[in-house]
């Protein structure tokens, strides 16, 4: 297939059957995670209302892949891009924001997202710099409309929705538009079980202004011992997909064992291949 754009490959994502349960690929966007949806959609509701110019800079606070979709998109879009992260978070994504070209800026972990946002917001006051903000930009959820619709498309029959949470958009989103779909459904969201965990990409530290938790119906915690063996289990079947992803088939595969007959679907946001030191240190 022909692209004369290279943005068109983010979306339209494929959906693969594994022991009796679907996953939603995401790592086959562009930059290889469901973050490059969210990071279109805020830089180009930016670029529609003239808010950026050629002399912009874009910054955003992430642990990792909205600052490497983000970077991604900036490099295309020709914008310089400041990328502000704790500074636990892996080699590999830190280095793949570096190749696009972007600024990193690490931060003390212990102090958390919330320091972070506010230096971003200190920085946000020089001309031309501006703070996208996952965590309260409407943008970030709205970002999956499309998403759901993909959903919709490929799956005549849905009973359960397994998504992770982080910035809160894609479950938010997902749960509202799907449920409207899909009568009966039931939408499970997952986080860590433990306070300080490896699950890279769930249990931000902060309560995101986006996230929406009306339509969904349980939350299920996933240790980290949990997480990292189901991503063992995924990947010597060939399916090499990221920690959260790991986590949410965890949840899957026991809602699948206790409801046989019901169609089971989880988001897997990214791949496997940028946590592989996480991997290393934990064993």
């Amino acid at each position: 297939m022909l692209y004369k754009n290279i943005l068109k490959l983010i979306g339209n994502t494929p959906i693969v059957a594994f022991q009796d349960i679907f996953i939603k690929l995401e790592l086959f966007n562009l930059a290889g995670s469901i973050k490059d949806r969210v990071a279109l959609k805020m830089i180009e509701a930016l670029v529609q209302e003239n808010k950026l110019n050629k002399n912009s800079t874009v910054i955003e606070v992430t642990s990792g892949n909205t600052g490497i979709a983000i970077a991604m998109v900036c490099a295309i879009k020709r914008y310089k891009c400041i990328i502000i992260m704790p500074n636990d978070v892996t080699k590999d994504k830190i280095n793949i924001i570096k190749a696009y070209g972007a600024k990193v800026i690490l931060t003390p972990k212990k102090l958390g997202f919330e320091y972070a946002i506010k230096y971003a917001k200190k920085l946000a006051l020089k001309k031309d710099f501006v703070f996208l903000n996952q965590f309260s930009n409407p943008n970030n959820p709205l970002a999956h409309v499309e998403t759901a619709l993909e959903i919709i498309k490929d799956m005549p029959k849905l009973d359960y929705l397994v998504c992770g949470i982080g910035s809160g958009g894609t479950i938010s989103m997902l749960s509202k538009t799907l449920k409207e779909h899909y009568p009966g459904l039931c939408v499970i969201g997952v986080l860590p079980l433990e306070e300080h965990h490896q699950i890279c990409g769930i249990g931000a530290s902060i309560t995101p202004d986006v996230l929406d938790l009306d339509n969904v119906d349980k939350i299920e915690k996933v240790s980290t011992k949990c997480a990292f063996e189901s991503f063992n289990i995924l990947a010597s079947n060939g399916l090499l997909l990221g920690l959260s992803s790991a986590a949410c088939y965890n949840v899957s595969k026991r809602i699948k064992q206790n409801n046989p007959d019901k169609i089971v679907l989880m988001i897997s946001a990214d791949s496997g291949m940028k946590y592989l030191n996480a991997f290393d240190e934990l064993v």
